[in-house]
Formats: structure tokens, C-alpha cells, sequence
């Protein structure tokens, strides 16, 4: 019976050790799993913090050069101007061409002036403004750059003139633009230069103010006029801007001209303004941008123009600050509505009529 409780003893003994050793391994191998199931942890977590630093510096550097490619393209519009007005002032100070510059500054002026909405003013104007660039360019490459300038000026002057007062009015005198600036591509940057001059909205450019500066210094930078009010600076950018989203909808390519200042840098610009920090005048610049140039828009991109436009309400207008005005606010909603009805109607003007009195 002795030998039997050893032997015994010695079996469960044995059997202890086993599994001891057994428990030992298997809590060896739970180690070694779990420090490979953390190691790989980690990993993936270093991976995905690496990916997420290396998308946040991807879309850093996008941003970076997207602002560096649109300021490029700012001081390429910029310095295009300068090298246009600086040849233009050696043409007004050469004594010996006063009665040309005379004659040039009448054939700008009064045709300009007799801008009407219909085909047929559009067509004579454009004609005769044409005959007088071409009249500058038998002359020299100076008086080719006055007239210019002065075509430009004189243009984009009529958006805080009759397009301020009458907004359809931009039609006509987009029109004119686009079809000059086919048969003198050159004079496309000349004209986006006094847009940018007058309305930094047009690049679209926002406008900081920075450390130091005065209210009167900050409100020059946004370009107001000594002693303009709010309301009577708002109503002038909204007429150059109208006049700009004109320019930018028109479509003369079935007349064989192409617009350099076309429907794609309309997509760029509201890209830009809806992407941008809100501020008090952006829905003012939203809608008037909508009004003018929405309906060839939808025309053009179709359903990333309703994905821009569901953007605005749903992402943009909540981010409005507090004392924006409400009428553009609301505006926006009603065009929204009416597009997602399928209700979008061509601005009034956009379609010119044959002749004068064909338009009401």
C-alpha cells in the first residue's frame, strides 16, 4: 500500500509539473501574442497618425498652392495691367499724337456710351469699338495700349454706373467685352485688371486687416470711398460683380469667338467664395453672383453645381455671421428652391433682343 501512495504521489507529482510547465508555456505564448497584438497595434496606429500628419501636409500644400497659383495669377493680371498702362502713358505724353489720342478717346467714349440691349447694338458697338483698336494698331503698339486701357476703364467703370442703377443692363455691355477681348485676347487681362483694382471681390481676395491698421486705412484696402456708407459701398461692388458674373456667363462661341474670361472661372470664383470665411457681404456676393450667373451654370455643371448649391445652404448660410443682412440670405434659399424645382429661369436681360424695342 506504501509503494502504491509513492507511485501515486510521484504520478500526480509528475502530472503537477506538466501542467505547470504546460500553464507556463501557454502563458508564454499569451505574452508573446499580446506584445505582437500591441506591436501591430502600434504599428497601425503609427500608420495611421503618419497617414493622417501626411494628408493634413498634403492638403496644406494643396491650399498653399492653390493661394500661391491664384496670387501667380493675381500679379500675372496685375503686372499685365502696369506693362499696358505704362505703354499707354508714353502714347498720352507724346505731344505729336494729341489729335489721335483725340480721336481714339471719341471712338472709345461715344460708343461705349450708346451701348443698348439688343444684337444689333451689341454688334455695332463692337464693331466700331474693334475699327478703333485696329485704327490704334496701324498707329503703334503705345496707342494700342491707351486704347486698351481706356476700353477697360471705361467698361468696367459702367458697373457703378448703369449696371449699378439697372442691373440687366450687364448683358449688353458683357457682350461687347467678350467680343473684343476675342479678337485682342490681350485685352482680357487688361479688363480683369480694373475689376481687381476697384473690387477685390472679383478675384475673389480676402481682405485681412492687419496689426496696426487704422479703420480708414483698412476700409481704403477693401476699396471704399471717402465718405461711403456701408450700404452705398455694398450696392457699388454689387454692380461691378454683376457685371463681372456677366462677362463670365456669356457665350459668344457660336458667333466663332471664345471667352478667356469664361464659365470656368465663374466655377473658380464661387469655389473659392463658398470655401472662404464668411463675412457680412458674402451672401450679398453669393446671390448677386446666382442671380446673374446661376442659370448657366446649372447649364454647364449640371449636378456638381447642385452639390455646390446644396453646400451653401446647408454649410455656408449657419456660418453667416449674426449681422449679415437677411434679404440675400433669403434670396439665396428662393433660388436654391426654384432650381431644385426645376423652375430656374434665364436672367432678365440674358437673352438680347433683335433689336431695341424688342426689349421690355
Amino acid at each position: 500500500d506504501r509503494f502504491k501512495r509513492l507511485y501515486s504521489e510521484r504520478i500526480q507529482e509528475h502530472q503537477d509539473r506538466q501542467r505547470d510547465l504546460q500553464e507556463e508555456k501557454e502563458k508564454q505564448q499569451r505574452l508573446v501574442a499580446e506584445k505582437a497584438q500591441k506591436e501591430a497595434e502600434d504599428k497601425k496606429e503609427r500608420e495611421r497618425t503618419q497617414a493622417a500628419r501626411d494628408a493634413a501636409q498634403k492638403k496644406k500644400q494643396l491650399r498653399a498652392a492653390r493661394v500661391k497659383a491664384k496670387e501667380e495669377e493675381y500679379l500675372g493680371v496685375i503686372r499685365a495691367l502696369e506693362d499696358i498702362q505704362s505703354k499707354a502713358e508714353v502714347f498720352k505724353n507724346d505731344t505729336s499724337m494729341s489729335k489721335v489720342r483725340l480721336q481714339l478717346k471719341k471712338g472709345v467714349n461715344l460708343n461705349i456710351n450708346q451701348i443698348a440691349a439688343s444684337q444689333k447694338q451689341v454688334q455695332r458697338i463692337s464693331t466700331a469699338l474693334k475699327s478703333t483698336l485696329d485704327e490704334a494698331s496701324r498707329i503703334s503698339p503705345e496707342a494700342v495700349a491707351f486704347t486698351e486701357n481706356l476700353i477697360a476703364d471705361r467698361l468696367v467703370a459702367e458697373g457703378q454706373g448703369q449696371v449699378m442703377l439697372h442691373l440687366h443692363s450687364a448683358f449688353p455691355i458683357a457682350a461687347v467685352a467678350v467680343f473684343l477681348t476675342g479678337q485682342y485676347p490681350q485685352l482680357a487681362n487688361v479688363i480683369l485688371g480694373h475689376f481687381y483694382k476697384v473690387c477685390p471681390y472679383t478675384i475673389p481676395r480676402q481682405v485681412h486687416r492687419l496689426k496696426g491698421q487704422t479703420e480708414d486705412e483698412y476700409r481704403t484696402a477693401l476699396g471704399y470711398l471717402d465718405g461711403e456708407t456701408t450700404d452705398q459701398y455694398y450696392e457699388r461692388m454689387v454692380g461691378y460683380l454683376s457685371l463681372y458674373s456677366a462677362i463670365m456667363q456669356t457665350d459668344l462661341s457660336a458667333f466663332g469667338t471664345r471667352n478667356p474670361i469664361g464659365i470656368e472661372r465663374a466655377w473658380t470664383w464661387l469655389a473659392k467664395t463658398v470655401n472662404g470665411k464668411t463675412r457680412r457681404i458674402t451672401a450679398t456676393l453669393i446671390i448677386t453672383f446666382l442671380e446673374i450667373c446661376g442659370y448657366e451654370m446649372h447649364r454647364t455643371y449640371r449636378l456638381q453645381f447642385s452639390k455646390l448649391l446644396k453646400l451653401i445652404l446647408n454649410q455656408l448660410i449657419p456660418t453667416l455671421p449674426s449681422d449679415s443682412p437677411p434679404g440675400p440670405t433669403t434670396r439665396i434659399v428662393v433660388f436654391a428652391e426654384e432650381y431644385a424645382r426645376g423652375k430656374l429661369e434665364p436672367p432678365k436681360g440674358k437673352r438680347l433682343p433683335q433689336r431695341d424695342l424688342e426689349f421690355t
